[in-house]
């Protein structure tokens, strides 16, 4: 569950948030990311992933990393531009494995989006934006 005490960690004075992401892994830590904007200039954004690692054992710490313009236009063009079905066909649980959950709100209009591991083939979208997001961190949060 994306917790308010998370949002709040990663919130920041005028960054536009464009989409919430929290990934958790079969361990208890999860990572918890936004991926916004902040304006330069009237016509020039600067995007970036804010992010902290949540464990029950370790203090948090809230990090920034910056991402290209052209990643940013291409995490737009999957959430804009894809066709995904409302339900997957493929009814899928477990125990082990790990879990996403996507935020998107733009305006009054709010999407989440819960899957187990993979996504299904309806929803492989998601696991593109998930890729791209995650090849923005670092190593040692991509391998965590």
């Amino acid at each position: 569950m994306i917790l308010s005490e998370q949002y709040k960690a990663l919130s920041k004075p005028n960054f536009s948030i464009m989409l919430e992401l929290l990934f958790s892994p079969s361990s208890f830590n999860e990572i918890y990311l936004h991926l916004g904007h902040t304006k330069e200039s009237e016509d020039q954004l600067k995007y970036s992933i804010r992010y902290a690692t949540f464990s029950f054992m370790e203090p948090y710490e809230v990090l920034e990393v910056p991402v290209e313009q052209s990643i940013a236009e291409k995490i737009e063009e999957i959430l804009c531009g894809s066709k995904i079905s409302i339900i997957p066909q493929r009814y899928s649980m477990g125990l082990d494995g790990h879990s996403y959950i996507l935020k998107v709100n733009r305006g009054f209009n709010k999407i989440e989006i819960r899957w187990w591991c993979e996504p299904d083939e309806e929803w492989a979208p998601l696991g593109e934006l998930v890729e791209l997001i995650f090849s923005q961190l670092p190593k040692k949060v991509r391998d965590y």
